[in-house]
This record gives C-alpha cells, sequence and structure tokens, in this order.
C-alpha cells in the first residue's frame, strides 16, 4: 500500500480517502521472477500495471530487428507501464521484460471500465492522471522529433 502512494499516475486520486481500497478491489497482483516477459511488442494485450516491488527493461524492436532498450523502470520510482491500453486496445509498442523479481498491481481495461460505472470519481481522476501522462510524452517526442529535423537538415546542407 505504502509503494502504490508514490505513483504518479495515480495523484489525482489522493483526495478520496479511500481510493487505495477502491482501486485494489478492481486489481489482482502479478508475482513475476527475473527474466520473466510482461508483455511483447504487438502483442493484444489490455493491462496497466504498477511495479509495487522490482524492476522492468522496456525494449523497442528496431527497424532492423534489433532489441532498443528505451526505459528502466523501478518500483523505487512508483513506476507504472502499459497505462494506454486502459484508454484504446491496441497492439502493444514494446516489450517489458523484468530485470528482477517483481511484484505488479495489474488493472485490467475490463475491470478500468466496470470501475468506471461503479466509481466514477476514481477512474476520472485516473483518467485525467493517464491524459497528462500521454501530453508530457507527446511534447518530448514532438522535441525530440523537432531535434532530429534540425540535425538532418542539417546534415543535408553540409552534403
Amino acid at each position: 500500500m505504502e509503494n502504490l502512494k508514490k505513483v504518479f499516475v495515480l495523484n489525482e486520486l489522493k483526495g478520496n480517502d479511500n481510493f487505495l481500497q477502491i482501486l485494489l478491489e478492481y486489481c489482482y497482483i502479478l508475482d513475476t521472477s527475473k527474466g520473466d516477459i510482461i508483455y511483447k511488442e504487438a502483442d493484444n494485450s489490455n493491462e496497466m500495471y504498477i511495479l509495487l516491488e522490482g524492476t522492468v527493461r522496456v525494449y523497442k524492436r528496431t527497424n532492423a530487428g534489433e532489441q532498443f532498450l528505451l526505459a528502466e523502470l523501478s518500483s523505487a520510482n512508483g513506476s507504472f507501464f502499459g497505462e494506454m491500453s486502459l484508454i484504446r486496445a491496441q497492439e502493444r509498442t514494446a516489450t517489458v521484460q523484468t530485470e528482477s523479481d517483481a511484484k505488479l498491481l495489474v488493472l485490467s481495461r475490463r475491470d478500468f471500465i466496470r470501475m468506471a460505472k461503479v466509481q466514477p470519481s476514481i477512474a476520472i481522476g485516473l483518467t485525467f492522471s493517464i491524459c497528462q501522462i500521454l501530453s508530457e510524452r507527446l511534447q518530448r517526442s514532438n522535441a525530440d522529433l523537432a531535434y532530429l529535423c534540425d540535425a538532418l537538415a542539417y546534415e543535408a546542407s553540409e552534403a
């Protein structure tokens, strides 16, 4: 329970005194071992994961077929992943593998929708936090894209 208080995606829920208890009614715990694959890129899974214990690595396959490490997420930082699947059913965009034994809190899209019907204030708070996170990621991606475009334009002008 204490680790959940550090998770950014739950920030909007902190005004509700019993939000953790309500959230836990719609989730389950997944215990994993080092090296376990949580999901693979292009999988059709629909869960969001909150790291309660342990570390995971997020990989993206390049066009050349190599795995590229995107991120390492730790329970110490209140990390979570897979949140986009609660909003939109789509293929996974990366592979997530445990770097250590890990304990994950799992919320499925189906249970999220069920929660929205019974506990709308909790679902709205979680959705708002997810939107904030996605907005921040989009801003970072836009900045990275602008940087790459500038670099390519510079290389083209030097050629």
